[in-house]
């Protein structure tokens, strides 16, 4: 009897081993690719951060539903407060990662704090949009976003320079980097401008506009986009 209970369990790992398996290198730098996109999600959630990094603490490919389960953390810092946020979870994704959900599973207490505070914000902002007769949805969602795609075959880096939608000045901040065919918005930055202002890290635009960040002169594109959010294209004609 006990022979056979333990035959049965090892066939019943055996079995579960064919399916899920710690994932090979190549999965593993996929995983990361996306885990990286999806840090940039989470960290927008909480309206947005700086010196955003994403780490993979274990990743597993499922051979028989052909997705990835890939523990991350991701840790950043915010824009006004300065202080030090984390959210860790699970991110499962199909195998070219356009699916992803990611199930948060820990806030450290910096986080728990901030979701708190706008939880009440948000509450005290329904409230009161709701006993106001001349309250008008949206009004609490000011300027367009800015969304970055790079269809370059390298990682890029950009600064920007625009108009701030919040208060009418002209503000610059960097650096935003983007992996091959990575895509997402900029956080925290709303324009209620239609043109902006990049340049690159590398000094590759020959432009005759210039940026002035960090103790230097890069040379900088214009981009005009008059419907909506801003959509700048990186190694695009569009």
């Amino acid at each position: 009897m006990i022979k056979q209970s333990f035959s049965l369990i090892f066939s019943c790992f055996a079995l579960n081993s064919a399916y899920a398996a710690t994932c090979s290198s190549y999965q593993q730098d996929k995983a990361t690719h996306y885990a990286n996109i999806q840090g940039n999600e989470v960290v927008n959630k909480y309206d947005g951060g700086r010196n955003i990094r994403t780490y993979v603490s274990n990743c597993d490919y499922n051979n028989y539903s052909n997705k990835y389960n890939v523990d991350i953390d991701v840790y950043w810092d915010g824009v006004m407060s300065g202080k030090s946020y984390n959210s860790s979870g699970k991110m499962i994704m199909n195998p070219d990662g356009g699916r992803r959900e990611y199930q948060e599973t820990y806030r450290n207490q910096n986080l728990k704090d901030y979701a708190l505070f706008k939880g009440m914000a948000m509450l005290a902002l329904v409230t009161g949009s709701s006993s106001s007769p001349n309250s008008q949805s949206g009004t609490n969602q000011v300027g367009y976003r800015v969304w970055v795609k790079n269809k370059c075959g390298w990682t890029r880096e950009l600064v920007i320079e625009y108009k701030d939608a919040k208060d009418g000045q002209w503000k610059k901040d960097g650096w935003w980097s983007f992996a091959p065919e990575e895509a997402g918005y900029l956080s925290n930055i709303r324009t209620n401008k239609s043109t902006l202002y990049y340049a690159l890290k590398d000094n590759s635009i020959t432009q005759n506009y210039n940026i002035s960040y960090g103790g230097n002169t890069y040379p900088a594109d214009k981009v005009t986009d008059n419907e909506g959010d801003t959509e700048i294209y990186l190694c695009a004609q569009i």
